[in-house]
């Protein structure tokens, strides 16, 4: 069965993944009617641990037809508990974008279901986005291995750090595959310190280059055509970094729950891209941006990538995505 979804369940869905604590927030998630054994899919799906158990939270959302639309009514709701009702879902969350009617918000409230919306953002002096900043904008340099030198054990110097093929397999002291050159490559580019580094150093768009050292563990070796065992103490990468402009993303400012949310589309990046930010008093400010992918089947797919400010945050003013061999840094 296709997933189904729309722009308000994917914004729920991001503001969802800040709010987790740490649980798995699962969108668009099938799960089985104990009564009639059918598949039903639930909008979005919370699950956590709590001493010892997994307690599940099923979250189904209502967008409004239009900005002037009506609060739900009483109907809906009804299904919605109906549908709950042999799910395996220990609580039932109903988030409507135009509001509830008071019947159905007594309904709910009579089944111990709650029932939420965004308001209005509050002037707060704690948040550093929501209702501050008009804009947020995103760097998407790409990163991508040019160049391999190599400094190797005394006795095997082949000259001052020669070059090294990407394809060259690499082995460890006891004679373990590690991976060629540029896979060793590929994996460095996703470590933290290197998507620091190009943010904080190539802030406009253009092209650049930069290198860095690696040392290798003791025993390393590779070994050429004719067999020749090579040991290693060092390698050098030279990356080459294409940054396009920053892409602007226009903030809406509501609050939900009691936290503060800033969200906007990001229309160049295709159908279902959204950029939301999350603040809560005394807590990490978080971001979720997710955007268009291609999976191993060539389909689009929509995945969020997530951050947050206490962890992922570069300087005084980013935030820093990682996807695959890409820095994404939400500038706030």
């Amino acid at each position: 069965m296709p997933r189904r979804t729309n722009q308000w369940q994917e914004l729920i869905h991001a503001i969802q993944l800040q709010l987790a604590d740490g649980a798995q927030v699962t969108e668009s998630k099938e799960l089985t009617n104990r009564v009639t054994g059918r598949k039903r899919e639930v909008d979005i799906l919370v699950e956590a641990e709590v001493g010892g158990h997994t307690m599940t939270i099923g979250i189904e959302c209502k967008a409004g037809e239009s900005k002037s639309s009506r609060p739900v009514d009483v109907e809906w709701v009804e299904r919605m508990i109906q549908k709950h009702a042999h799910l395996p879902i220990h609580k039932t969350v109903l988030v409507a974008e135009s509001g509830f009617t008071p019947q159905a918000i007594e309904l709910a409230t009579w089944s111990r279901v709650d029932v939420l919306t965004l308001g209005d953002a509050m002037a707060t002096d704690w948040t550093t986005v929501v209702g501050k900043l008009t804009h947020l904008y995103i760097a998407m340099p790409q990163s991508t291995p040019i160049r391999c030198e190599i400094t190797y054990a005394k006795g095997y110097l082949l000259g001052d750090m020669p070059d090294l093929s990407f394809d060259t397999v690499l082995y460890d002291g006891q004679g373990r595959v590690q991976g060629t050159t540029l896979q060793l490559a590929n994996g460095l580019l996703q470590q933290p310190f290197i998507g620091e580094h190009v943010i904080k150093n190539f802030n406009e768009a253009g092209d650049y280059t930069f290198w860095f050292d690696c040392d290798v563990p003791q025993g390393s070796y590779h070994t050429d055509n004719a067999g020749a065992v090579h040991e290693l103490v060092k390698l050098r990468f030279h990356i080459a970094v294409h940054v396009e402009p920053r892409i602007p993303v226009a903030l809406q400012h509501r609050s939900f729950k009691d936290a503060q949310v800033s969200f906007g589309p990001i229309d160049s990046l295709g159908k279902g891209a959204l950029l939301a930010v999350v603040e809560r008093e005394g807590k990490a400010r978080g971001t979720t941006l997710r955007m268009p992918s291609i999976n191993q089947e060539g389909k689009i797919t929509t995945i969020a990538f997530t951050a947050r400010s206490d962890d992922g945050r570069v300087g005084p003013s980013s935030t820093v995505v990682r996807m695959n061999a890409a820095e994404i840094s939400v500038e706030v």
